[in-house]
């Protein structure tokens, strides 16, 4: 499994987090991420939500707002709201001026910063492909500050990538940070879920209620070379339960 990085590594790569995917999105601009049209069949609750009179989404990571962009275009009651802590994303998300999407740059894992007031109380909240960029030692204070923004007896939309992902097996040992947990050769870094550490972080330390959490599991062939890949993913939702 390789030998796990020195405490100063670690913070060090967690200094530079938000520089590593400022400079990402500097790279690529709106182009790397495809918008996620998928999430209505993934979350049933979302399209619930939805499908109410009126909604407000939560896109924690956002990046340049592939969640809530297609969601307020689909939805016009749909209202959408988006913090990430790379400010060049935020920008790219801002500049396009759509009325009903907004985002702001903000860290998550923040111990003493709160969520911008701006942000109303969410129905839902979706946090696709972000938890894993977290330090396991900051995830639970970042579900937290996630929570305060929360309507009781709304939904959390999670999905990340999942144990012996194809992602995950390619990483050598000199990039594994810790268990389940590497870098990338840009310096971020991606953490890999069980469902027995999902239930650990967001049931037993949280409180929090389980809808749904499993893996999906899907063989992806190259085209070009006819390689296969074996991907897994955890698709869950967890309700706020209602005080």
């Amino acid at each position: 499994m390789g030998t796990k990085k020195s405490n100063y590594h670690l913070e060090q790569y967690e200094t530079a987090a938000s520089r590593n995917w400022d400079h990402f999105y500097q790279r690529h601009s709106t182009k790397f991420f495809k918008n996620r049209y998928y999430l209505l069949k993934a979350f049933p609750p979302l399209k619930h939500a939805l499908d109410t009179t009126s909604c407000v989404v939560l896109e924690i990571g956002c990046g340049v707002g592939n969640t809530i962009v297609p969601l307020t275009i689909q939805y016009p009651n749909c209202i959408g709201f988006g913090v990430d802590f790379a400010a060049s994303a935020i920008k790219l998300l801002n500049d396009k001026a759509l009325p009903q999407c907004k985002g702001f740059v903000y860290d998550i894992s923040s111990r003493d910063v709160m969520l911008p007031e701006e942000i109303p109380p969410a129905d839902i909240v979706t946090m696709i492909y972000v938890l894993s960029a977290i330090s396991p030692a900051n995830m639970e204070q970042s579900v937290k500050n996630v929570l305060k923004r929360l309507k009781p007896g709304g939904v959390i939309c999670f999905r990340d990538y999942g144990y012996l992902d194809h992602a995950q097996l390619r990483f050598s040992p000199n990039q594994r940070l810790g268990m389940n947990y590497y870098v990338r050769q840009d310096g971020t870094r991606s953490f890999f879920f069980s469902l027995e550490s999902m239930c650990q972080l967001f049931e037993k330390d949280l409180g929090l209620e389980r809808i749904s959490c499993e893996y999906i599991r899907r063989v992806v062939t190259n085209r070009k070379t006819g390689d296969q890949m074996r991907r897994v993913f955890v698709n869950a939702t967890y309700r706020l339960i209602k005080m």
